[in-house]
Parts: C-alpha cells; sequence; structure tokens
C-alpha cells in the first residue's frame, strides 16, 4: 500500500507567504525624475519701498550774527527767538535774580543760608 506522501513541513509556510504576496500590490519602478517646472513668468512689480528719509543734525545755521546764544548748548540763535533753536530751552534770563520787594519770612528768620557753611 502506497503511504500517503506527509505534507512537508514547510508547506504551511508556503502557502502564508503566498498569500501574502498575493496581498502586495505592484508599484511600478521608479523613473528618471521629471524635469522642474519653468521659473515663474515675469509679473507686475508691487508697490515699491519709500527711501528712508535722511536725518538733518540740528546745528550751526550760516549767517545767524547777533543773536544769543543759548546757555544750555551754546548755539547762535536768532535775535527774535524765544527758544533755542537745537535743544528748545528757553533763551531769556530768568530765575536768576529774584523779583525785588519783600522777602519772604523764612528767608528772612534764617537768613536764607546763603552764607558759607563753618
Amino acid at each position: 500500500m502506497p503511504v500517503a506522501a506527509a505534507p512537508a513541513p514547510h508547506a504551511l509556510g508556503d502557502t502564508l507567504s503566498d498569500r501574502a504576496r498575493s496581498l502586495l500590490v505592484p508599484v511600478a519602478d521608479p523613473d528618471a525624475p521629471h524635469p522642474a517646472p519653468a521659473a515663474a513668468g515675469p509679473v507686475l512689480p508691487g508697490r515699491p519701498d519709500a527711501d528712508r528719509p535722511a536725518v538733518r543734525a540740528p546745528g550751526e545755521q550760516p549767517g545767524i550774527e547777533g543773536g544769543p546764544p543759548c546757555r544750555w548748548c551754546s548755539t547762535s540763535n536768532r535775535p527774535e527767538r524765544h527758544y533755542c533753536v537745537r535743544c528748545a530751552m528757553p533763551l531769556a534770563e530768568t530765575g536768576g535774580a529774584a523779583a525785588p520787594g519783600r522777602t519772604p519770612w523764612w528767608r528772612r528768620l534764617f537768613g536764607g543760608r546763603r552764607r558759607e557753611t563753618p
């Protein structure tokens, strides 16, 4: 009596690998890369950026003679000006001498403390 051939131990593995191969989707071999598309064509320009303003430093102006110099920055000014061209400080001599009149009581009492300290 002929003996039936026993299934080979790899037969089960072959069926699994066959099933796995049947699930794979064939993919085409990669072709040469497509050429890059042409660069964008010419376009209309946008709004141009404005030039940055040039900074002018205030300073001596030619032709100004006879005006009072500023006490703070020594810039000469026109005679009709009340404030300095450069630093905007007042040109008038104020606060140097007190207005004539009666001295306040505390200055009369303490003497104003204008003496030299002993």
